[in-house]
């Protein structure tokens, strides 16, 4: 038997569903869905045999065994927009389907609050783990899909310094139940919102950029050493961070290596160890300040904590810029994680970085080694003074 599937999209509620959609139900003998979305095409599927079931490999299933040879599966949304069609038409792969493409929940939302959505980066943090901070900081405009997990996602972007960026959210869309509002993330923070609903952030002072080398004093500073601007612009090229790199800051003291690699693994994750409650502090305000989503600040002993149970991802880099004397033990934690990690370390006497060579060669690794001298002007007068730094040593450790 030659079976025909529809999967059809239904847009965002009964009146918004298309006609070609709409003569596609009526041609089909059975059809499928979630009973939200049978409910909702509840007009067009009347007298029809109909089935509440949206599981693919379930309606599979229940495909081979029905006699019926045109047959709709009911979508939520549109087909190419977070939806379930990529799965069913996968599971479904032995028969012929055509696709029916609905109104998505961005298309209406646009159209309401007059933002068009090509301006938009869309997202989706329904059931995923979407890293909402990030796209915010580099994006005007942001359009999410909630879940449950509205009130956590408002809170981490307060958290993180955006409580007063403008927001729009709409719940039920195209619903009797309908709600828009339109306020400030900080305002809607412990409030009930609908699973059903959308969301758009507007960031006036969006920055996509990645910066190497930020000037010292864009850093909130205290007492803790801080590494400064001109060797993180040199480190950059040696850790090599790309959107989706995993990270290790071990040391982090100020945070300012965290925050660069940060800002450069933005689909990423940097995972920031010091055993210094002070070092801790600080970064957690600059990891504010920047407005980045994507680090873990972790307070104690890098041989201690680096582990599958604290980083469940594999990290692809490490920079060691502190190590209280457990340096071996820090590297070999970490060749745990990945053998094929890339490692970077900051010595600032030979010794350190006669070990760091020693400890990387023995477990196979090709050590590079750079010494930096800097030196930075100062007025004397009416004329500048060129001061010198103390040297530093970055031995970069990577498999060939």
């Amino acid at each position: 038997m030659n079976k025909r599937i529809s999967i059809i999209g239904v847009g965002t509620g009964k009146n918004q569903i298309t006609i070609a959609a709409v003569n596609a139900i009526n041609n089909s003998e059975l059809i499928y869905g979630a009973g939200r979305m049978l409910e909702l095409c509840d007009s067009y599927c009347a007298g029809k045999k109909h089935v509440e079931e949206y599981k693919a490999a379930s309606i599979h299933e229940s495909i081979r065994t029905n006699d019926a040879e045109n047959i709709a599966i009911l979508v939520s949304g549109d087909t190419g927009f977070y939806s379930a069609t990529e799965g069913i038409v996968k599971e479904l792969s032995e028969y012929d389907v055509d696709i029916y493409p609905g109104i998505s929940s961005v298309c209406s939302m646009s159209a309401k609050i007059g933002i068009p959505w090509q301006e938009m980066k869309l997202i989706s943090c329904h059931g995923r783990n979407g890293n909402l901070v990030d796209v915010v900081r580099r994006n005007h405009y942001t359009f999410a899909l909630l879940g449950n997990n509205t009130d956590e996602l408002l809170l981490e972007l307060c958290k993180k310094g955006f409580g007063e960026l403008e927001i729009f959210i709409g719940s039920n869309l195209d619903m009797d139940n309908e709600k828009l509002i339109h306020t400030k993330v900080q305002d809607m923070v412990g409030t009930n919102i609908d699973s059903l609903s959308v969301l758009v952030v507007v960031n006036d002072e969006s920055d996509s950029s990645t910066p190497v080398g930020i000037p010292t004093e864009a850093f909130i500073r205290g007492e803790v050493p801080i590494t400064k601007e001109e060797v993180r612009a040199v480190l950059s090229g040696k850790l090599q961070v790309s959107p989706d790199s995993v990270c290790i800051d071990v040391g982090c003291g100020t945070g300012s290596v965290t925050i660069e690699m940060a800002l450069s693994a933005y689909r990423g994750k940097v995972y920031a160890f010091d055993k210094d409650p002070e070092a801790v502090r600080l970064t957690k305000e600059n990891v504010k300040h920047f407005h980045v989503g994507n680090v873990k600040v972790i307070r104690g002993e890098a041989s201690e904590l680096i582990n599958a149970d604290i980083i469940p991802e594999v990290p692809d880099i490490a920079f060691i810029g502190g190590s209280t004397g457990k340096l071996e033990s820090i590297i070999d934690e970490l060749l745990e994680l990945n053998p094929d990690i890339r490692i970077v370390i900051n010595a600032i006497v030979i010794e350190t970085m006669s070990q760091a060579v020693k400890i990387l060669e023995e477990r196979g690794m090709e050590a590079d080694i750079t010494e930096l001298f800097v030196s930075k002007s100062r007025k004397v007068g009416s004329s500048h003074m060129m001061m010198t730094q103390n040297n530093i040593y970055i031995i970069k450790g990577e498999r060939k």
